[in-house]
């Protein structure tokens, strides 16, 4: 027998998405992507995480390129799913949550918070770059010269960041990225979010079946190698730096209202942890962030609206089926005001070419701007 039941209204759910600052920064992603195209004459895809750096509030969240939904709504046919399957640029690929990449130099946030809470370096430290270390090359190859913590992100000197991780170890860089939220979903509140790699010398034996050498500890120590993470990890990350210290967990969801008005769930801003280490030492990386901006690798970021602090990110390759051309993902990491940080901006580009400075800081500056207006 049939069984009519009436309908019911459901409840609203109440996102922290801002649609203005969700068009603004798919419209400039889309200007890069477009622009890549024609300069690579191949396909590139990317993301953009804007997120409230002290609740972890989604304000707006970009995976280029994107497919119609509607189909699905009225049920997609299997045609049209293997069409989308097969498209060029995979759009079913969340590329903000699902994407995993090494984070080139943006990681060194994470080493040099690391080497500041081991006691390894200070604020004031004083290093020298002579282009190389352990048979490793700085991207700047004449090297840096003398150059202070500072300096060292605002240049992204990797000779100082290979010295540091190598005296970290991969146990304790791998323990401190733990703490910051890499090798583990994030808990936003979508389906199908990746863990990412977080490399031990225990997993690089169990997956790999060699032993962990002095070399890995190098390529980790600037974010290379084995590790991988997602755009939404970084944005925890940053976020951690620009709040001095607190991990939070990304959420879209701000509340949900029953039809008679009555708040069903709201999700608590409580931060998941807090890392422990002095407050002048988190102020110390943002200060090199600060001084990326203003003199360093990521001067397309700066404006005259907002003091800004980031960190580029660069990841070098080689020719593969998925990449053929060994082009490198760009990076750039960033957060604003830099006296009292609200918003996080990351935006990541897949197979860009050229460096996080030219391809991901102007995205990031066009939503940024939007963001802080807000």
């Amino acid at each position: 027998t049939a069984e009519v039941r009436p309908p019911k209204p459901g409840c609203d759910l109440h996102l922290a998405l801002d649609w203005e600052l969700q068009k603004v920064a798919e419209t400039a992603l889309q200007e890069m992507l477009t622009e890549l195209k024609t300069t690579n004459q191949e396909f590139s895809g990317g993301s953009v995480v804007v997120m409230e750096a002290q609740t972890g509030a989604v304000r707006a969240l970009v995976s280029l390129p994107q497919y119609d939904p509607r189909p699905f709504a009225r049920g997609i046919t299997q045609k049209e799913y293997n069409r989308l399957l097969n498209q060029p640029g995979i759009p079913l690929l969340h590329r903000a949550v699902q994407t995993i990449a090494s984070p080139g130099s943006t990681f060194k946030l994470v080493t040099s918070s690391a080497a500041l809470s081991h006691g390894l370096c200070t604020a004031g430290s004083v290093f020298y770059c002579g282009g190389s270390y352990a048979g490793a090359n700085c991207f700047v190859t004449s090297g840096h010269g003398s150059i202070g913590f500072e300096g060292s992100l605002a240049h992204s000197c990797d000779v100082v960041y290979y010295m540091l991780g190598v005296k970290l170890g991969v146990e304790r860089l791998s323990a401190h990225c733990k703490a910051m939220g890499l090798g583990r979903a994030t808990g936003l509140d979508l389906p199908g979010e990746s863990d990412g790699i977080l490399p031990t010398a225990a997993w690089k034996w169990k997956n790999v079946g060699d032993k962990w050498y002095e070399g890995d500890t190098v390529n980790f120590s600037i974010g290379q190698g084995f590790l991988l993470v997602t755009p939404i990890q970084m944005a925890v990350v940053t976020s951690a730096v620009a709040n001095g210290g607190k991990i939070v967990q990304p959420h879209l969801v701000q509340q949900v209202v029953s039809y008679q008005g009555r708040v069903m769930a709201r999700p608590g801003f409580k931060p998941l942890r807090r890392l422990k280490l002095a407050g002048n030492l988190w102020a110390a990386v943002r200060q090199g962030m600060r001084g990326a901006v203003l003199y360093g690798t990521g001067g397309a970021a700066n404006s005259e609206y907002v003091h800004v602090a980031g960190k580029t990110g660069t990841v070098e390759n080689s020719p593969s089926s998925e990449n053929p051309h060994g082009r490198n993902h760009t990076w750039f990491v960033s957060f604003a005001p830099y006296e009292h940080p609200e918003i996080v901006v990351v935006v990541m580009c897949e197979k860009s070419g050229g460096y996080g400075g030219s391809r991901c800081a102007p995205v990031a500056r066009s939503s940024r701007r939007k963001a802080t207006a807000a």
